[in-house]
């Protein structure tokens, strides 16, 4: 921490907590407690802080989690060090102490963006460190938080409560602002849809919203059905396209029906844009061998019904 004073001096817990919280931006994990007993013993670096006992407020920036840990436990002081009033300064220390470049949740980040927006000028070389600190380089850093900028505040919301991407929500973006503003409630993170189904489900929410020229409300209430249900993107898939989803499901009905536990595998045309089915199947037996020539024979007497599925 070679941008730290020499000068450690004490300071108490309720003190550095109730000054500005102005770097208290930190909370994807508790790893920054420093564990009570290292806190009695004095067995851990000083914290940093902006501005000196006497001669104002002091502005803790870096390790809340810890000092609220102290405070919990009774303790009367912690040791403290002074550093430079600049808040680039001061979140390049504070990224140091966090230790955890890649892990940076994007409220996490977009706080950072804030901060370092509202400060003074900041040097390249500044934002080069820092972008190295959050494990990635300066350019990317400040390219995603522009990209993150220009969200509606509905799905920068969504973003910023993990309920989805940055990427997911440049797509969605367009959706009406009463879907935007869900994606932040309860019942869409009670939902437990990953990244990537959330990525369809709204991509299909946003087709079928332009393709029938549905009005708000209306888009809102087929997003509230697809949650309800038990496999939302199913949901809106089937209302997205019902000739094919039929199609699959009458498929998988007539593939049932003829080859379950044959060992005979029957496959259709990706969305059944083609004019052939295919077959794959394997023996080692003589009884294998009847039980596929029985299955060929079941598809056989049903082609018609197969054939008209292309």
């Amino acid at each position: 921490m070679s941008r730290l004073s020499n000068s450690v001096f004490s300071v108490s817990p309720a003190a550095l907590l109730s000054g500005a919280s102005t770097f208290d931006i930190f909370h994807r994990t508790s790893g920054v407690c420093v564990g009570t007993e290292r806190l009695r013993r004095g067995l851990y670096a000083p914290f940093p802080v902006i501005g000196h006992p006497g001669q104002g407020a002091v502005t803790l920036v870096w390790g809340f989690a810890a000092v609220r840990e102290a405070a919990a436990a009774g303790l009367e002081t912690l040791n403290c060090i002074g550093i430079p009033d600049s808040h680039a300064s001061a979140l390049e220390i504070a990224l140091e102490f966090e230790q955890r470049p890649g892990e940076f949740s994007p409220a996490e980040q977009y706080a950072l963006w804030r901060l370092l927006k509202a400060a003074e000028p900041v040097a390249s070389d500044v934002v080069t460190r820092i972008g190295s600190l959050l494990g990635s380089s300066g350019a990317a850093f400040q390219a995603r938080m522009r990209r993150f900028e220009s969200l509606p505040n509905a799905v920068r919301q969504a973003v910023l409560n993990e309920s989805i991407d940055l990427k997911t929500a440049e797509r969605c973006r367009a959706l009406p602002e009463e879907c935007l503003l869900r994606l932040s409630e309860p019942s869409y993170r009670d939902a437990g849809l990953s990244f990537s189904n959330t990525r369809q489900l709204l991509t299909l929410l946003r087709e079928i919203w332009l393709r029938d020229g549905l009005a708000p409300a209306d888009c809102l209430m087929l997003l509230d059905g697809a949650l309800a249900d038990s496999d939302p993107v199913a949901y809106l898939r089937r209302r997205r396209y019902p000739e094919l989803v039929k199609r699959e499901q009458r498929f998988e009905e007539l593939r049932r029906e003829t080859t379950a536990g044959s060992g005979v595998e029957l496959s259709a045309p990706p969305y059944f844009e083609g004019d052939s089915f295919e077959l794959r199947c394997r023996f080692s037996s003589r009884a294998e061998l009847i039980r596929r020539r029985d299955a060929l024979l079941e598809i056989e007497d049903r082609f018609d019904e197969f054939l008209e599925l292309l």
